[in-house]
């Protein structure tokens, strides 16, 4: 069992053999216990997360229709104000 709260993750690495790559695989991290939101952390992602959205709203990204870039954009400001929220 974990002694403390904190990000786990298995990582593994075979047995080289000869002729062969080496084979390595990992989970994701999982956070044991109960985690406490970094207000800095969260301000710094959500203004990245603005940027990304403020890209893509420039690059003339082809969508099968218009009501498709409307679903993506809407979703993207609806994680934007998800990371904003005060928690």
């Amino acid at each position: 069992a974990p002694a403390s709260e904190a990000w786990y993750a298995a990582h593994a690495t075979l047995k080289k053999v000869d002729g062969e790559p080496q084979l390595q695989a990992h989970t994701n991290p999982l956070y044991i216990g109960n985690p406490k939101p970094d207000a800095q952390s969260r301000a710094a992602l959500a203004a990245r997360w603005e940027a990304e959205i403020n890209y893509y709203k420039s690059a003339n990204l082809p969508f099968a229709n218009d009501a498709e870039r409307r679903q993506f954009f809407s979703q993207a400001e609806q994680a934007l104000q998800v990371l904003r929220a005060v928690l």
